[in-house]
This record gives structure tokens, C-alpha cells and sequence, in this order.
């Protein structure tokens, strides 16, 4: 056991467009997130009219790259791409992730049991609540005690600090508020 959340029946796939701006420095934020908390295939699919997003496979070992060219000038389609990358999946679980989101790591294994052994056809691994975090944000325990959008905000107001620049990137509040579709 390496510490990290086990997920071996699981693929992360996050359709992509690099803006060489904040959504690319949100991609790495959360590949950083993601390889640091998870033991999980993650698969990125850049849809562009040309690949801009550099893979550093030393500094996430789990990244499997796939560039899903299209016309220059034609916009993002992220379900085009989502199906693309869904054909490069081989296990039974695959979530559709955005690459500006950090989910608690305990919500993709709850996520993951409830679609293998309660026979869920859909489930959303988060309560919906979110909130921006700074470029030097980083996990830790207390993190993720926040259960309600008031809890998030003390807890934002207490951990925050003034100087931060903000990125567009969005913390998804703690795993309690799990949906699953039958």
C-alpha cells in the first residue's frame, strides 16, 4: 500500500483544450492533485488543431496522452473528445473529469464501489459545491471536513491568504454528498 486511494478499476479521462494561460497551469495543478492522492489509469485528450500540452510522464506516471485533432478555427467539442478518449479505456469504471477540478480522493472509491457493487449507472463523485483556490494550494486532512456551503466558506476565509494570486481552478467539498442514478 502506497498511501494513495487504490482505483485499479477505474480510468480518469479529461477532455482538453490548452489556452497557455490558467487552464493549462490547472491541468497540471490537478495531474499534480491526482497522481500525488490516487492509484488510477489517467487519461488526457487534448482536441485541437494542433498538440500544445507538454506530458511529463516522470511527473505523472499514470498519464496516458491522446492528441484528437480537428480543424483549425473549429471550438473545443469536449463530448467529441470524451468519446474519443472512452475507446482508450480498459477498465470497468471511467469518470469524466473536468482538468479544472479536485475532488476528495475518498469520493472516486466511493464513486468507483458504488458502480461496481451497487449496480449504479451513474454516479457524481461530489456534492456539487465548489469554490476557487489559490496557485499554492496544496492538500491537507482538514481539507475536506467541509460538508456544507457555510463550512466551506469559514473554511475559506480562515485558510485563505490575501497575497494569492487566484486560479480559475474549483475545490469540490467533502465526499458526503455522493449522487448515484439507477
Amino acid at each position: 500500500y502506497n498511501g494513495k486511494v487504490p482505483l485499479s478499476n477505474s480510468t480518469i479521462m479529461m477532455p482538453f483544450r490548452a489556452d497557455g494561460g490558467d487552464r493549462d497551469e490547472a491541468l497540471k495543478l490537478v495531474l499534480d492533485e491526482l497522481t500525488k492522492m490516487l492509484d488510477v489509469k489517467i487519461l488526457v485528450g487534448e482536441h485541437d488543431s494542433k498538440s500544445r500540452f507538454v506530458a511529463d510522464f516522470e511527473r505523472w506516471p499514470n498519464l496516458e496522452y491522446r492528441f484528437i485533432k480537428c480543424n483549425p478555427g473549429e471550438p473545443f467539442a469536449r463530448t467529441k473528445a470524451a468519446n474519443e478518449l472512452i475507446r482508450y479505456s480498459n477498465t470497468e469504471v471511467v469518470f469524466n473529469h473536468d482538468c479544472d477540478i479536485i475532488v476528495h480522493p475518498q469520493a472516486y472509491y466511493y464513486a468507483e464501489q458504488m458502480l461496481l457493487n451497487e449496480h449504479f449507472d451513474c454516479v457524481l463523485p461530489h456534492n456539487g459545491l465548489t469554490w476557487d483556490i489559490s496557485y499554492n494550494f496544496s492538500f491537507s486532512e482538514d481539507s475536506f471536513l467541509c460538508s456544507s456551503f457555510e463550512e466551506i466558506k469559514e473554511f475559506k476565509n480562515t485558510k485563505s491568504h490575501p497575497n494569492d494570486n487566484i486560479l480559475r481552478l474549483r475545490l469540490a467539498a467533502a465526499p458526503g454528498g455522493i449522487v448515484g442514478l439507477k
